[in-house]
């Protein structure tokens, strides 16, 4: 059983592995038993302290979306990231209308509308709160 493998003996080289396996095992369970941070210094949870202070949060009177340029601006910044810069210049000029609290923003399909020409295509069509400037809806119509 103790034969030469390679010039070593196998009874020495399988305690060697061995020992280096418990070892190795040894390290790792230790490692996930210790915290990297005592619990009396954890950091505070950010976001439970943002939703404490936000008593004292200034909301601006007209919302966060006050008007169609700001609308279209906040659309155009949303969309260029999914569809890409060259894809949204092709639907501009975009139209907002606001419903309510709701700002609905469109691209404009360009068609040269003749009686011949068949209009095929989408735009993009983006909802905003104007409270909160939260996206409500993101679609891009085809």
């Amino acid at each position: 059983m103790n034969t030469l493998y390679y010039g070593h003996n196998l009874g020495v080289l399988r305690r060697h592995i061995t020992l280096a396996m418990v070892c190795s095992l040894w390290l790792l369970v230790s490692a996930f038993g210790q915290s990297k941070t005592p619990p009396e210094q954890t950091p505070p949870d950010t976001t439970k302290r943002l939703r404490e202070e936000r008593v004292f949060q200034k909301k601006p009177s007209r919302g966060y979306v006050p008007d169609a340029t700001t609308a279209v601006r906040i659309a155009e910044a949303v969309l260029i990231p999914i569809y890409g810069a060259k894809q949204i210049g092709y639907e501009k000029p975009f139209h907002a209308t606001l419903d309510g609290d709701v700002w609905t923003i469109q691209g404009t399909l360009d068609c040269k509308t003749t009686a011949t020409t068949i209009c095929v295509g989408g735009t993009a069509v983006v909802q905003l709160s104007k409270t909160t400037g939260a996206v409500l809806l993101l679609v891009h119509e085809e």
